[in-house]
């Protein structure tokens, strides 16, 4: 099944205080044998146009034919067999808007671990288990208008595996120069590749060991190979490079440096150890005396906009002891927040400089499992400051009974919206409507997946509000200076049916015009237990076709 597309518009002009840009979206549909592992929008002919990248993983029946002789009479028979497929769909996008199926899809090897968007003059980039390879169009060089061509020998720690590392997210932007670069996770270290504008250098600016670990496990020995955040530290507007703590260490993060050269540094490293490894700040801090940094840090990131990076320490406050005071405590949980600037050596300013308390439940999760950038934080109303996002829940001493034995509810979800002001302080949104019924399941729940504040659809550099709980309709609510948001949609879409799990709905900008776009996965009717169902991929774009 090759797929199909399908356009259609839907617009809408936003009330004049959002002027500047019309609130529209429109619709493609898409026909896949599979679900999409990954959808990458990149102009891979390189003709001004961002095209789609669709790789799709399902597994489907198909018929052996076997042949023997039997007292000199040639008997056939067929034979069912299930095949795990890989499969990478290219779409071009057309002058008048729509996209267009290049071509036959190109098969992926179990040895293809990962596939992104790469830096300028690399459309497309595949991790394999020999190295990097780039992804050409080649509408002439064989049955796939696609093909992989090996461009760094350098075996990545994941080779054998045979699995798509599809959220692994290998191309940053490190030396501060504008042209994005690569990591690649070598066998012995994190090699650093800088982009030179037409494609990569040849050999790596940098090597990072990693100081991995064999760690137990429920099922045997894992390996632990953190991979970093890439994020702004000590203001310099040099990316650094903030890891997660392994398993074994106490230390809540570990930082390097970043410099124009693409180099890294420790953010300062002991008396005792002259060596270039990654040491964690925790142990940094004892060596110099300091107290270690408290287990409860949420956030190390640059909140205030300022180019540095604020930690920031959350606790609970709970109501008491009691089945009343549990109830209130789960549905709107009392945290308090204590905001704290660094030292140039990194080290925690002893005193807040803001101290506050919030009510509501909060994307971040363990440190360890969450980015290192609390998603509750994100700037709302484009002003360069981070704004904080919380949900409280709804639901009565019933609803928690189901809860207990099914494990799955409906259940109404608000979000509240404090707005972080010019000294650094911040303050409840008050006045705002943004509450929905979602169906969450217990067993699966991330309250990340919640995060309705996900996208820019109108490009004013102001995160809109987008409800995806509202059965076949969904609503975006265009956001307003102040972190303000109309209880009114700005725009309201039908859909087909319903989305099966808020995780098949995803928020990117699909089509290169710097607002944002919808993709939903929708699967179709299916039967077969053994076999992957067929799927339509709706996809939202606010570029308005031509």
């Amino acid at each position: 099944m090759l797929g199909r597309v399908v356009a259609l518009s839907i617009a809408l002009v936003l009330p004049a205080a959002h002027a500047g840009q019309r609130l529209s979206l429109r619709h493609v549909a898409l026909d896949l044998p599979g679900p999409p592992a990954k959808v990458i929008s990149s102009d891979v002919n390189q003709d001004g146009r961002r095209d789609l990248v669709i790789v799709s993983t399902y597994t489907e029946v198909e018929t052996i034919g076997e042949e023997r002789m039997e007292h000199l009479i040639s008997v056939a028979t067929a034979i069912p067999a299930l095949f795990n497929r890989r499969e990478v769909r290219l779409y071009l996008a057309q002058p008048d808007g729509t996209h267009a199926l290049a071509g036959p899809p190109l098969s992926l090897a179990a040895s293809v671990l990962h596939l992104e968007a790469g830096p300028p003059g690399l459309p497309l980039v595949a991790l394999t288990d020999e190295g990097l390879s780039r992804c050409v169009h080649a509408p002439d060089g064989g049955e796939s208008p696609l093909r992989l061509e090996p461009l760094i020998a350098e075996r990545p720690v994941l080779r054998g595996s045979g699995a798509f590392f599809a959220t692994l997210s290998l191309v940053h932007e490190l030396n501060g120069d504008g042209i994005a670069d690569l990591l690649l996770p070598a066998e012995d270290s994190l090699a650093v590749y800088l982009g030179t504008g037409s494609g990569l250098s040849p050999a790596p600016a940098e090597r990072i060991a990693m100081n991995e670990s064999e760690l137990p496990a429920s099922n045997g020995i894992r390996r632990s190979y953190p991979m970093p955040e890439v994020i702004e530290f000590d203001g310099d507007r040099v990316p650094d490079l903030a890891f997660p703590f392994r398993d074994d260490s106490p230390a809540p993060r570990h930082v390097l440096l970043g410099s124009r050269e693409g180099r890294f540094r420790t953010l300062r490293r002991e008396a005792r150890d002259c060596h270039d490894r990654l040491t964690d700040v925790r142990m940094q801090q004892v060596a110099a005396g300091a107290a270690p940094w408290p287990e409860n840090l949420v956030a190390l990131e640059d909140i205030d906009g300022d180019g540095r990076a604020e930690a920031v320490f959350a606790e609970s406050l709970g109501r008491g002891e009691g089945f009343r005071a549990g109830m209130k405590d789960a549905k709107k949980p009392i945290g308090r927040y204590r905001f704290h600037e660094l030292a140039q050596d990194g080290s925690i300013q002893p005193e807040p400089y803001f101290t506050t308390q919030v009510i509501g439940h909060v994307f971040a999760g363990p440190l360890g499992e969450a980015p290192f950038e609390s998603q509750s934080f994100v700037d709302l109303d484009g002003d360069g400051r981070k704004d904080l996002v919380t949900l409280t829940l709804d639901f009565s001493v019933f609803q928690a009974l189901k809860i207990l034995v099914a494990k799955r509810i409906g259940i109404e979800v608000n979000f509240h919206v404090y707005a972080q002001h010019a000294d650094g302080s911040f303050a409840e949104v008050p006045g705002l409507d943004l509450a929905e019924k979602l169906k969450l399941d217990l067993n699966q729940l991330e309250l990340r997946r919640c995060a309705q504040f996900a996208g820019d659809f109108d490009g004013d550099g102001r995160q809109d509000c987008a409800h995806f709980g509202r059965g076949r309709r969904l609503t975006l609510h265009a956001g307003q200076p102040g972190c303000r948001y109309p209880k009114k949609p700005d725009l309201s879409i039908a859909l087909d049916e319903q989305p099966a799990s808020l995780d098949l709905i995803k928020v990117a900008d699909l089509d290169g015009d710097g607002r944002s776009d919808l993709q939903i996965t929708r699967l179709l009717p299916h039967s077969d237990p053994d076999t992957s169902p067929a799927v339509r991929l709706d996809l939202y774009l606010s570029g308005a076709a031509k």
